[in-house]
């Protein structure tokens, strides 16, 4: 067991000191048994410190210990618990596609969606599905109680911005950016970091109006820079699926994940949404997308 330095209380005016007063602390700041030292006020160290024998937290209220680089002074910072408050990672979903917008409670029936026709088809176009604020607002919905959802969700998604990455404080997904052709939505990746990993998840129904239908499904990407201009713009794959025989207008689930990484300030302030391209008419029906963010 441990000891406490008390040769101090043997020390006085007017009175020798002797060599066991002096080794007592000797001992003690080397390491050579074991004391208990309690310190109060600053403590300055120049050099490495090592810690062992530390005793697992075990769930008991905790924080974090963070250095200023500058000055070297320590401080606690919030509990940490690998919620989005200390997490580098996060993520978003929404369901607000501008597609729903005039559809009897937002929901698709079981022949509707967007026509990807044959003239799109010819021309090898890659279809963007849009977003749409209004649209996102009814249909944003938490549908769990336990734990009490945060209501809100109005730009944000239907987490309400509960798990966004660190220090993200805006929502990953943006309602209002209009593209050059007059789509409007985006993913929205200020605040996230170079080096970062993008995920989004596109779900949608798809209904194959002929058979032997290939379908590629990804993101158009847009790099911008600091002014906002495109720079770049480009399909980034996520996955190519075949509809073969007896696939003609039966619906089907796809949920297709895409990947970006970011390598620089134009990626930063990119622009992106779901888009897919068709060697055959297909009838879409776009349900929710889901946006990572992986440190």
């Amino acid at each position: 067991m441990a000891v406490t330095l008390n040769q101090i209380d043997q020390i006085s005016d007017g009175q020798v000191i002797k060599a066991g007063h002096i080794s007592q602390s000797l001992v003690a700041f080397s390491g050579r048994a074991a004391y208990n030292i309690n310190l109060s006020g600053s403590f300055a160290v120049t050099g490495s410190m090592y810690h062992s024998e530390v005793s697992d937290a075990a769930g008991v209220a905790s924080s974090v210990l963070v250095r200023d680089n500058t000055t070297g002074e320590y401080y606690t910072t919030g509990s940490y618990g690998g919620s989005s408050d200390s997490s580098p990672s996060g993520y978003e979903f929404t369901g607000g596609f501008a597609a729903k917008t005039d559809l009897d409670g937002f929901v698709w029936d079981s022949t509707s969606g967007v026509q990807y026709t044959s003239a799109n088809a010819d021309a090898g176009d890659y279809l963007k599905f849009g977003l749409d604020r209004t649209v996102h607002l009814a249909v944003d919905r938490p549908y769990w109680t336990d734990p009490t959802p945060n209501p809100n969700i109005a730009d944000f998604g239907m987490f309400a911005g509960d798990h966004l990455p660190a220090n993200k404080t805006t929502s990953l997904i943006n309602y209002t950016t209009a593209w050059g052709d007059g789509t409007i939505g985006s993913i929205a990746l200020d605040g996230i970091n170079v080096g970062d990993l993008v995920s989004v998840r596109f779900d949608y129904n798809i209904l194959p109006q002929v058979q032997n239908t290939t379908v590629e499904t990804g993101l158009q990407w847009a790099t911008r820079d600091a002014s906002n201009n495109v720079t770049f713009e480009f399909f980034l794959q996520g996955s190519t699926t075949f509809f073969g025989q007896g696939s003609v207008g039966v619906s089907r689930l796809q949920r297709v994940t895409s990947t970006a990484y970011l390598a620089s300030a134009e990626d930063i302030n990119a622009i992106a949404l779901p888009v897919i391209k068709s060697d055959n008419p297909v009838i879409i029906q776009p349900l929710s997308m889901l946006v990572t963010i992986t440190k």
